[in-house]
C-alpha cells in the first residue's frame, strides 16, 4: 500500500502542534498529503478566552517552518486545520468529543513537556495522563485506526548492550507509582520525586518510560497502537529546508551556547556516540510506520509496532566530531554576539569538570560582575549581568547533558530499517527516514546555520543551501498532475495567434511601416512603368506579408501539447543525465517572484548547448511554475514537425538580423512587447548565440532593448531580469564546436539529424547544475543608474534609454559570471593542458585538489561540496577520455595525427570557464615576463610598477574581447590594477624588490600558479601575433575579403604550430581571429572598404611602422623562432647599415621572414 493512499480522506489529530516536532509533522503532512481529509490540532489555550487561536497564528501559523509550504501552495496550504481548544492533560470539550468520535482516524501525539527539570507531577500531568485521556478519546471513536506515541529512546537509558525495538520487561508497577503520585501532596512530591524516579535521571525519561507501559496495559481493546522512540532530536537534514530548527532545547541550548563562544566545556567522554537524529527523519518514519503498524494488526494478531528512529547502531556519530564540525561552522560564520571564539572541550572526570569550571568561568565572573556593579556603567552592568546568566546556564546544561555525555547507548533500528526497505521508490523518497545518507559534517553545520538563522533571525550563508536532483525528482513525478495553471485552477491567459495577429497589425508602428512600403513599391512602380499603381492591392499583398511574417515568429503556446512533450524530455534527461542539480531555496524564491510580479519574469540563461532551450522549461514545469516563452533561432525553424513542437512549448523565433527588413523589425518588437504587456514570462540568450569557446560572451542588446523601450512607454509596470547558469560536465553537441572553431561550416540541422540523435540515449553526459543568479528588477536598477547621474533621463531621452540598458546587459552578463561553476572536466582539462607531455594520475590528482583549493579560495564556485576530492578526478577523467591518450599510468592530450589536434580544442573548451578567473592576474605576469626572465625574476633588480603597468594597459585592452570581466584593468581604471597587484602580493605571486619597492618580481614559491596564469594569456596572445603577422602579406595584397581573413589566418596559424613556431593549438582558432581583426580595426592598422578589408596606407607605405607593432605584440609571447629571429635579424642590420638606413631595415623585414619560413609565401 503507497503511503498517501492510506492517508486518503483520513481525519488525524495532532498534539503538540506548536512544539518543535510538532510543527514538522504537521508542515509535512500539509505538503506531501493533501489527500488527508481533515487535521485537527489541540491546542493549550493556557487559561486565555481563545487563546488558542492566538497561539495558532503565532506559534503555527506565522512560523518560518511552513515558508517553503506557503511558497509551493500559498497561504491556502494551511488547509484542512480544525484548532481545537484542549487542557493540559489534553482533555477535550464535550461538543468536540462528538464531532471526533464520528471521525477520528489517527491521533499523533507529539505533545509533552520536555523540561528535565519539571516537577514529577506536572510532568505526569503532561506526559502520562494526556496520553491515557488521548487513548480513551480513541477507543470511543467509531472509525479509530491507529494511535502513534512519541516517546524516546531514553526510556531505555537504565539499559545497556544493543537496546531492541521492543517493550523491556520491568519489576516496576507502574500503575500504582501512577496512582501514588497523583494523590501525593506537593510537599511530597518535591522531597521523595528523586526517590520515586530511582535511577531515572530526570522527571521527562521517567514520566516517558510510564507513559508507554501504562497505554500497552490500558489499551483493552487492542486498538493499533505504534511508539516510537527517537533518540536526541536535532535540525532537519532536508525537509522543509536544511538546518529548520526553533528549539534551543537541551542539544539547540548547547550548541548556541557554545557558537556564542560561552559554553567552553562540558562534562563527558568525547570518544562516547551521541545519538542524535533529524526532526525530519522522525517525522517521515512516523508517517511511513503508522500505515505499516494499521497493516500489522489486520493481517497478524500483533497490534503494537515499536520504532527507534536513531542512528548510534548504523551511521555513529562521537561528540568529539560533533563539537568540532559545530566550531568550523561557528568560526567560518561568526554569531553576531559572539563573546568568545567557540570551542567546546569535554572532561571526564567530573571533579576536573567542577574544579576547571569554577576556577575558569565561576570565579572570574563573580569577580568582574563585583567590580562591575561597584564601578561600571548602567549598559557595561547590563551586559554582565547577561553574561553571568549564560554562564550560570552553561552550568545548568552541564548537569543536565551529563547522563547522555558521560554514558553510551547502542539503539537498534532494525524493525525501521525493515518497513523502510519494503517501501515502494515513490514513498522512500517522499517519506525517507534512512539515517545512513545523514553527512554528519554537513548537518552539525546546518544545524549551527539552522539556530543564527531561525532562532537568532541572523543573516546566515548556509553550508548546504538546498541543492536537489531534479533527475531522481522527475524520476517519480507524473507531469500531468504538474501543470501550474491546471493544479491551481488558475487558467494561464495565452493570446490566439488570430488575437495577436489584430493586436500586431493594429500597432501604429506597424501601420506607418506597411503605409511607407505601400508608398515607396507604389513610387517604384510609378517610376517603372510610368502609370498609376494600385496601392489597395500592394497594400493587400503587404498585409499578407505582414500575416505571415506573425505566424512565422510567434509561438503557439499550447497546455495539451505540453504535457506529452514534458513527458517525452523527462525521459531523456534521465537517461543522459546523472544529475541534474539545482537549488530549491533559491527557486523557491523566483517561485515568489514570478507569483507576485507586476510585469514579466525574463530568464537569461547561458547558452552552451540546444539543451539550453528545454532545461530551464522542464525544471520549471515540474516544480509548478509556469513555463516561459522562449526566444530561440531559427535554426529549428525550417524543420517539420519539430518547429510546431517547439512552438507549443512556448518557443518564438528571431532572425539573427533585422537589417534592412523594417517590417520584420516592427512586427517582432511588438510581438514581445505584447508578451511582457501581459506579464507573461520569458527566456532569451543574452549572449545571441551557442558559446563554441565555453567561456561567457559579451552580451548583445537587441532583444533587451525592446523589453526596456516597453517600460520607458509605459506599456509595462516592471520588467525583473533573473540569470541563469547552466554548466554542464559534458556538452552534448561539444564535439562539434573545435571542428567550428577551425573553420569547418556549421553542421545546418535537420529531421534526419534530430531522428539520427536517438544514439544520445546510450551516453552519459554526466551532471548539469543550473543556477538562478540574484534578480534584477529593472525599476529599481533605473532608478539607481539615475540616483548616480541625475543627468539621465531615459523617459525622454534615446541616449540615456541605450545607455541604461547597456549598463542592464552588462550587469546580466557579469551576474551570469559569477555564477559559472567550475565543473570535474574543467579543473581536469586545465591541468593536463598546463602539461601537454604527459602526468601520472597520482600528481594529477595532486593537482586538480591544488587547482580546487586556489578557486575556494578567490570565492569561485565548483560542482563539489568543499575541496575537490579522488571523484573528481574519476569524473573528469572519465568525460574527457575521447580526448586523451593513456601509456601505462601516464595521461596526455591524444594527437596521433593532424585530426586529433582537434583533441587540444575540446580540453582546452572545457578549461576556458576559469581563464577570467586568473586573466587580471595572467596579463599582469606576462607584461612583468616581457621585460626578460632575469628581471622579472629577481627580487635584487624586479621591475618598475609604472613600466608594468604601461605594458599591462596595452595588452588588456589587445585582448578585451577575448574574456568578459567586470573589473578589467585598463587606463581609466588604474584602481583595478593596484587591486589585482595587491592581491598578487597577498597571495605571494609577486614580492617587492629589496633595493626598489616601487620594483616587482614574481616569486618562484608560487611558480606553478604563476606559470599557470601566464599560459592561458599567452595562448591568447599568440592568435593576435599570427593576425599581426599575416599583416606582412597584405602589404602588396591591398584587398582581401572579410569573410575569408580569419580563414586565412587559421592556415597560417596551423602552419607555425606544425612548425613549433606557436606552442599552443587552441591559438588556432576563428573566434580569437575575429577579435585580433576587430582589434586591429580599432588600432587602425586594418580598414573597411565595403566587403574588403585593407592594410592601412599608413602600414603599406612603412613597413617599419608594421615591424613596430609586430615586435610590441611579440614581446608578450614566449619566447619562440620568429621572436628570436626578428631580435637577430634587427640586431644584424643595424650593425651592417647602420642606425639611419632604417628604409633599408624596414623593407628588408618582409623578405628575410619569408625566407625564414617559406610557408609564408603562399599567403
Amino acid at each position: 500500500m503507497m503511503i498517501e493512499d492510506y492517508y486518503t480522506n483520513k481525519s488525524i489529530l495532532i498534539t503538540g502542534c506548536t512544539g518543535f516536532l510538532g510543527k514538522v509533522i504537521l508542515e509535512k503532512m500539509l505538503r506531501s498529503l493533501p489527500v488527508v481529509k481533515r487535521i485537527y490540532i489541540a491546542i493549550n489555550s493556557r487559561g486565555e478566552n481563545n487563546a488558542e487561536y492566538g497561539r495558532f497564528k503565532k506559534e503555527i501559523q506565522d512560523s518560518l517552518v511552513f515558508d517553503r509550504l506557503r511558497t509551493e501552495l500559498g497561504e491556502k496550504g494551511l488547509r484542512h486545520i480544525i484548532k481545537q481548544k484542549a487542557r493540559d492533560d489534553l482533555g477535550v470539550s464535550p461538543q468536540v468529543q462528538e464531532e471526533l468520535f464520528k471521525e477520528l482516524n489517527v491521533i499523533i501525539n507529539s505533545a509533552g513537556n520536555v523540561e528535565f527539570d519539571t516537577r514529577l507531577d506536572q510532568a505526569l500531568k503532561v506526559n502520562v495522563s494526556g496520553p491515557l485521556n488521548l487513548l480513551k478519546l480513541a477507543e470511543n471513536a467509531t472509525q479509530f485506526e491507529c494511535f502513534c506515541q512519541i516517546s524516546t529512546c531514553y526510556t531505555l537509558m537504565d539499559k545497556d548492550g544493543l537496546i531492541e525495538e521492543k517493550m523491556m520487561n520491568s519489576p516496576v508497577n507502574w500503575q500504582a507509582i501512577y496512582k501514588q503520585v497523583q494523590q501525593m501532596p506537593l510537599n511530597d512530591i518535591e522531597h521523595y520525586g528523586k526517590i520515586i524516579m530511582g535511577n531515572f535521571p530526570n522527571t521527562y525519561v521517567f514520566t516517558k518510560r510510564m507513559a508507554e507501559h501504562l497505554l500497552v496495559e490500558n489499551n483493552t481493546k487492542k486498538l493499533p497502537m505504534m511508539i516510537i522512540r527517537p533518540s536526541i532530536i536535532s535540525a532537519s537534514l532536508e525537509e522543509p529546508f536544511p538546518g529548520w530548527t526553533d528549539s534551543i532545547g537541551l542539544i539547540g541550548g548547547i550548541y548556541l551556547l557554545a557558537g556564542l563562544g560561552i559554553l567552553r566545556e562540558i562534562p563527558g567522554n568525547s570518544n562516547n556516540i551521541g545519538d542524535q537524529v533529524p526532526v525530519d527523519i522522525v517525522t517521515n518514519q512516523i508517517l511511513a510506520c503508522i500505515p505499516a503498524t494499521v497493516f500489522q494488526a489486520r493481517t497478524s494478531p500483533e497490534n503494537l509496532l515499536i520504532t527507534h528512529s536513531c542512528t548510534s547502531s548504523v551511521n555513529p556519530i562521537i561528540w568529539s566530531e560533533n563539537m568540532e564540525y559545530l566550531r568550523l561552522y561557528f568560526k567560518r560564520s561568526p554569531l553576531k554576539d559572539r563573546v568568545f571564539e567557540p570551542s567546546v572541550n569535554m572532561i571526564k572526570s567530573e571533579k576536573l569538570f567542577n574544579a576547571s569550571f569554577y576556577l575558569r568561568r565561576k570565579l572570574p565572573m563573580a569577580i568582574v560582575h563585583k567590580l562591575t556593579n561597584v564601578f561600571g556603567t548602567k549598559i557595561f552592568k547590563g551586559k554582565m549581568d547577561q553574561l553571568k546568566d549564560a554562564i550560570d546556564k552553561c552550568e545548568e546544561i552541564a548537569v543536565l547533558f551529563k547522563p547522555f555525555t558521560k554514558n553510551e547507548w547502542i539503539f537498534s533500528n532494525q524493525r525501521a530499517y525493515k518497513i523502510f526497505k519494503g517501501m515502494n521508490d515513490s514513498d522512500k523518497k517522499n517519506f525517507n527516514f534512512d539515517v545512513t545518507r545523514i553527512k554528519w559534517k554537513m548537518f552539525i553545520m546546518n544545524h549551527g546555520y539552522g539556530i543564527k538563522r531561525f532562532i537568532l533571525k541572523e543573516e546566515a550563508e548556509q553550508p548546504s543551501v538546498g541543492y536537489s536532483d531534479v533527475v531522481s525528482y522527475m524520476g517519480v513525478m507524473h507531469g500531468e498532475n504538474y501543470l501550474p495553471w491546471l493544479s491551481r485552477g488558475q487558467p494561464l491567459k495565452v493570446r490566439t495567434t488570430d488575437e495577436m495577429k489584430q493586436m500586431i497589425l493594429n500597432n501604429n508602428e506597424v501601420k506607418e511601416v506597411i503605409a511607407s512600403m505601400v508608398r515607396e513599391r507604389s513610387k517604384k512602380l510609378a517610376d517603372h512603368f510610368q502609370v498609376m499603381p494600385e496601392e489597395d492591392k500592394i497594400y493587400k499583398e503587404i498585409y499578407k506579408e505582414a500575416n505571415n511574417v506573425i505566424e512565422r515568429i510567434m509561438s503557439t503556446y499550447n497546455h495539451n501539447l505540453l504535457i506529452p512533450f514534458a513527458q517525452v524530455m523527462k525521459k531523456t534527461f534521465v537517461s543522459i543525465y546523472e544529475k541534474i542539480v539545482i537549488n530549491e531555496i533559491t527557486l523557491n524564491a523566483v517561485k515568489k517572484i514570478c507569483d507576485s510580479r507586476k510585469g514579466p519574469v525574463i530568464f537569461c540563461p547561458t547558452h552552451r548547448s540546444y539543451i539550453d532551450f528545454l532545461l530551464l522549461s522542464l525544471v520549471l514545469y515540474y516544480y509548478k511554475m509556469e513555463v516561459p516563452h522562449i526566444c530561440a533561432g531559427e535554426d529549428f525553424l525550417n524543420i517539420i514537425i519539430v518547429n510546431q513542437i517547439l512552438r507549443s512549448a512556448g518557443a518564438f523565433f528571431m532572425r539573427r538580423t533585422f537589417k534592412g527588413d523594417d517590417l520584420y523589425k516592427a512586427i517582432f518588437k511588438e510581438y514581445v512587447t505584447l508578451l511582457a504587456a501581459d506579464s507573461l514570462n520569458m527566456e532569451f540568450f543574452i549572449e545571441g548565440t551557442r558559446s563554441r569557446t565555453n567561456k561567457i560572451l559579451s552580451p548583445k542588446y537587441g532583444f533587451i532593448s525592446i523589453l526596456t523601450g516597453a517600460y520607458y512607454k509605459e506599456r509595462v509596470k516592471d520588467l525583473t531580469f533573473i540569470p541563469v547558469t547552466i554548466n554542464y560536465t559534458r556538452t552534448l553537441e561539444g564535439e562539434t564546436f573545435p571542428f567550428e572553431l577551425t573553420g569547418e561550416e556549421k553542421v545546418k540541422e535537420s529531421l534526419g539529424r534530430i531522428l539520427k540523435a536517438v544514439q544520445i540515449f546510450s551516453m552519459n553526459l554526466g551532471t548539469i547544475y543550473l543556477d538562478f543568479c540574484d534578480p534584477i528588477n529593472f525599476s529599481d536598477f533605473n532608478n539607481q543608474q539615475v540616483a548616480l547621474n541625475p543627468k539621465l533621463d531615459p523617459f525622454k531621452n534615446d541616449k540615456d534609454k541605450i545607455s541604461i540598458t547597456n549598463d542592464l546587459g552588462l550587469k546580466i552578463i557579469y551576474e551570469m559570471q559569477r555564477h559559472v561553476r567550475m565543473m570535474p572536466t574543467t579543473m581536469v582539462s586545465s591541468m593536463l593542458l598546463m602539461h601537454r607531455k604527459g602526468i601520472n594520475e597520482e600528481d594529477l590528482d595532486k593537482k586538480v585538489r591544488w587547482l580546487g583549493q586556489d578557486l575556494i579560495s578567490r570565492g569561485v564556485m565548483l560542482s563539489t561540496e568543499g575541496l575537490p576530492s579522488s571523484n573528481t578526478l574519476k569524473i573528469g577523467l572519465f568525460h574527457l577520455n575521447d580526448y586523451l591518450a593513456k601509456k601505462r599510468d601516464i595521461f596526455q592530450p591524444l594527437i596521433q595525427h593532424k585530426v586529433d589536434y582537434k583533441n587540444i580544442l575540446m580540453l582546452g573548451y572545457y578549461r576556458n570557464p576559469l581563464n577570467y578567473v586568473y586573466f587580471n592576474e595572467g596579463v599582469v605576469i606576462v607584461s612583468l615576463l616581457s621585460f626578460g626572465l632575469e628581471s622579472a625574476w629577481s627580487i635584487e633588480t624586479g621591475v618598475d610598477i609604472s613600466q608594468i603597468r604601461e605594458r599591462a594597459i596595452y595588452l588588456a585592452d589587445l585582448l578585451k574581447r577575448e574574456e568578459v570581466i567586470e573589473e578589467r584593468i585598463s587606463k581609466s581604471t588604474p584602481q583595478v590594477f593596484d587591486k589585482v597587484i595587491q592581491s598578487m602580493i597577498e597571495r605571494k605571486m609577486l614580492i617587492r624588490s629589496e633595493v626598489n619597492s616601487q620594483k616587482l618580481a614574481l616569486r618562484s614559491s608560487q611558480e606553478t600558479l604563476i606559470i599557470f596564469a601566464a599560459s592561458l594569456v599567452w595562448q591568447m596572445v599568440d592568435s593576435y601575433y599570427v593576425a599581426i603577422l599575416f599583416t606582412l602579406s597584405m602589404i602588396k595584397n591591398k584587398n582581401i575579403e572579410a569573410s575569408t581573413i580569419t580563414k586565412r589566418m587559421q592556415w597560417l596559424a596551423e602552419s607555425l604550430f606544425e612548425e613549433r613556431t606557436i606552442p599552443y593549438y587552441e591559438s588556432c582558432n576563428q573566434e580569437s581571429f575575429k577579435n585580433a581583426v576587430n582589434a586591429l580595426l580599432d588600432m587602425k592598422i586594418f580598414v573597411k572598404a565595403s566587403v574588403f578589408l585593407q592594410l592601412n596606407k599608413v602600414y603599406r607605405k612603412d613597413e617599419k611602422k608594421l615591424q613596430e607593432v609586430i615586435a610590441q605584440i611579440s614581446q608578450f609571447r614566449q619566447n619562440t623562432n620568429i621572436n628570436q629571429f626578428l631580435n637577430q635579424f634587427e640586431q644584424r642590420q643595424l650593425v651592417e647599415s647602420g642606425p639611419s638606413n632604417n628604409k633599408q631595415l624596414a623593407n628588408g623585414i618582409r623578405r628575410s621572414v619569408l625566407a625564414e619560413f617559406p610557408f609564408l609565401a603562399k599567403l
